[in-house]
């Protein structure tokens, strides 16, 4: 405001030579002498507002309302006086030319605000890290306002919550570090993030700067790959057991398991972040491939996270073909109730096997020196029967033996002594 009086007392500070940032206007100078000059001057480049605030006879709503200097400058006819910071906070002296001089103390304050922040470029401790790894953040600001208080919000531009910082009096300077525990959004290999720090000062007064960071994706490892044997029979059961890290803390996993015998499973994982573990059974029913005793199988676990990453980890198991097991053999010929010469003699029997998948021939030596006969067999998973007929053409006694055999070289036999009479004639 400005007051009709021609005969003004008047002054100029300058905030960049106030060191407290503040004028405390003597008790003598009337609110009517007091004029907040409007000019557009400049200082260190910055334009500010100031505020009047407190005290007897200084109206600060007014005098706060329609100031953009950097200058507070009190008149007095067209002449700006030069001031000399006292001894005591506030308090000082400004020369006129000529020789008049008004004094400070403290009374009333001026304070500066709308003093914009400068936020100075980001200091990171790379521009590209690898999920999980942590990131170091340094900056600084500057405030020509040294009374200034400041909040530091540091947003970090991967959803987390935002960092605040409170700084003391007179500091300009912060630091930070934050982890990054995945690169989201999933199904990439990379993301980046845009960090955005804001300062604010107690006025309101702000300046914000950003900077970018990418975050890569690490695969998953498979650390450890277990069986609970390593030799078994085939229709066992084994167990596997895994476990894995991710520096990813966030990420997730699917894992495939291929068994070596043409099957293939999913793998049923545990997430937590402290433990990441995975376990499945399996069944192996044959020793594939067929024609073999045993087999040495490659079992191949495939994991992959949720940012395409994937691992791999393999080991192996002995599979033993079990051979079958011939449970019952009858005949129509034996002590009891002989067979006749030219009459058909049958066989039956039944047998088992705990390869479920195996497949099975039957061959019958009649002992009567014809050529061993393959039989008819009916089978299904781990059990069948066999069946076979054949006539002699003498009596007496006869050691007949029944060859059952899998595909994977297992075989049992059975022998029975049958009884071939002569009463009979041709059938």
């Amino acid at each position: 405001m400005r007051s009709n009086r021609i005969d003004q007392t008047a002054y100029s500070i300058n905030l960049n030579t106030d060191t407290e940032r503040e004028i405390l206007v003597d008790s003598s100078i009337n609110s009517d002498e007091v004029v907040v000059d409007a000019r557009a001057r400049t200082a260190a480049g910055t334009a500010a507002n100031f505020r009047l605030r407190g005290g007897t006879g200084i109206d600060s709503t007014t005098d706060a309302s329609a100031t953009e200097s950097d200058l507070l400058t009190l008149q007095s006819n067209g002449l700006i006086g030069t001031y000399i910071p006292g001894t005591n906070a506030g308090s000082g002296i400004v020369n006129y030319a000529g020789g008049a001089q008004i004094n400070f103390s403290e009374f009333e304050n001026v304070e500066a605000d709308n003093i914009p922040i400068t936020v100075n470029p980001l200091t990171l401790s790379s521009s590209s890290i690898q999920e999980g790894d942590t990131l170091f953040l340094d900056g600084d600001f500057i405030n020509i306002d040294t009374r200034d208080t400041h909040e530091v919000l540091i947003d970090w531009g991967n959803g987390s919550t935002p960092t605040s910082i409170n700084l003391v009096l007179g500091q300009r300077t912060f630091n930070y570090r934050h982890r990054y525990l995945d690169d989201n959004p999933t199904g990439t290999p990379s993301d980046n993030y845009t960090i955005t720090v804001t300062v604010t000062d107690q006025d309101g007064d702000s300046g914000t700067i950003q900077s970018a960071i990418a975050v890569a994706n690490v695969a998953p490892t498979i650390t450890r790959l277990a069986l609970d044997s390593t030799n078994i029979n085939e229709n066992d059961t084994v167990t596997l057991t895994g476990t894995f890290t991710d520096p990813g803390l966030q990420d997730t996993h699917t894992a495939i398991v291929n068994w070596g015998d043409d099957t293939t499973s999913s793998l049923p994982i545990n997430q937590n972040q402290l433990s990441r573990t995975f376990q499945i059974t399996h069944q192996y029913q044959d020793d594939n491939p067929t024609g073999t005793p045993f087999d040495i199988l490659p079992i191949t676990v495939t994991l992959t996270d949720d940012d395409t990453g994937s691992a791999q980890a393999s080991t192996a198991i002995r599979g033993n073909n079990v051979a079958p097991v011939i449970t019952s053999f009858t005949s129509n010929a034996n002590f009891a109730d002989r067979a006749q010469i030219n009459k058909p003699v049958n066989i039956n029997a039944t047998f088992t096997d705990i390869g479920t998948l195996d497949t099975h021939r039957a061959f019958v030596d009649w002992g009567d020196g014809t050529p061993t006969q393959e039989v008819s067999i009916l089978q299904s998973r781990g059990y069948g029967t066999v069946q076979g007929s054949h006539i002699y053409a003498k009596g007496g006694a006869f050691k007949v033996r029944l060859i059952l055999s899998d595909d994977d070289t297992g075989e049992d036999e059975f022998t029975r002594a049958i009884i071939i009479g002569t009463g009979g004639g041709p059938g």
